[in-house]
C-alpha cells in the first residue's frame, strides 16, 4: 500500500533533520510542496535543500492548482508514495492539502503526518476531517455521566471535535460518541 506523507517544514533544517532521522524523502516519486510565496514557486532555500538531498521531481501544490493536480496525485498514490511538504504550517490544516488527504483516506491510502509542534494538529491533519474550525476537548472525564454531558454540550456545534483518550478507555468513549453524537463522521488517529 502507498503512503501519503505530510511534513511540516518551517525551514530547510526541518527537512534535513527529517531526511536524516526518518529515512528521507528520496524514496518518494512525487514530492508536492505547498508554498505561500507570491511567485507561486518553491522558496529557493527549500528547493536547494531538496535538490541537495536528491529529492526530485518537485511540484507545487497550492490553492490555484490543487483541483487540477488532485486527480494525477491520486493516480500517483495508487502506484507509489507521495509526500506533501508545507512551509505554511501542517499540511491539511486550512490549506488545499486537506482535499488530497480526504481523497487519500477515502481511497484507503495510509496517511502519515510527521509530528510538528502539536499532537492535536498532527492528528487532525492525518484524519482527513475538516480543520478550518475545530474544538479541542482534551481528555474527557472517566465518569460516563460527565463524559456524556460534555459531549451533549458540543453535539450541535458545527466544528470538527478533537479529543484525547487512553487506549483502555477508547471503546467506552467511542460508544458514548456514537450514542450522543449519532451518525457523525469520526476518525481515530
Amino acid at each position: 500500500n502507498s503512503v501519503l506523507l505530510l511534513l511540516w517544514a518551517d525551514d530547510s533544517n526541518r527537512i534535513q533533520s527529517f531526511d536524516g532521522s526518518q529515512g528521507g524523502l528520496q524514496g518518494f516519486t512525487h514530492v508536492l510542496f505547498h508554498i505561500i510565496s507570491r511567485s507561486g514557486d518553491i522558496q529557493p532555500a527549500f528547493r536547494r535543500c531538496l535538490v541537495d538531498l536528491g529529492v526530485t521531481p518537485l511540484s507545487s501544490f497550492h490553492d490555484a492548482n490543487a483541483n487540477r493536480k488532485l486527480p494525477s496525485m491520486m493516480e500517483a498514490l495508487r502506484q507509489s508514495d507521495v509526500a506533501l511538504v508545507s512551509d505554511a504550517g501542517t499540511p491539511g490544516i486550512s490549506d488545499p492539502g486537506l482535499e488530497l488527504v480526504r481523497a487519500a483516506v477515502e481511497s484507503e491510502v495510509s496517511v502519515v503526518s510527521i509530528p510538528g509542534p502539536s499532537a492535536v494538529i498532527t492528528a487532525l491533519a492525518a484524519s482527513g476531517m475538516y480543520a478550518e474550525h475545530f474544538l479541542f476537548l482534551g481528555f474527557p472525564s472517566r465518569r460516563k455521566g460527565e463524559r456524556q454531558e460534555l459531549l451533549k454540550s458540543v453535539a450541535k456545534l458545527p466544528y470538527t471535535i478533537v479529543l484525547f483518550e487512553a487506549p483502555h478507555r477508547l471503546r467506552r468513549t467511542l460508544s458514548d460518541l456514537q450514542e450522543v453524537l449519532g451518525n457523525r463522521s469520526m476518525a481515530a488517529v
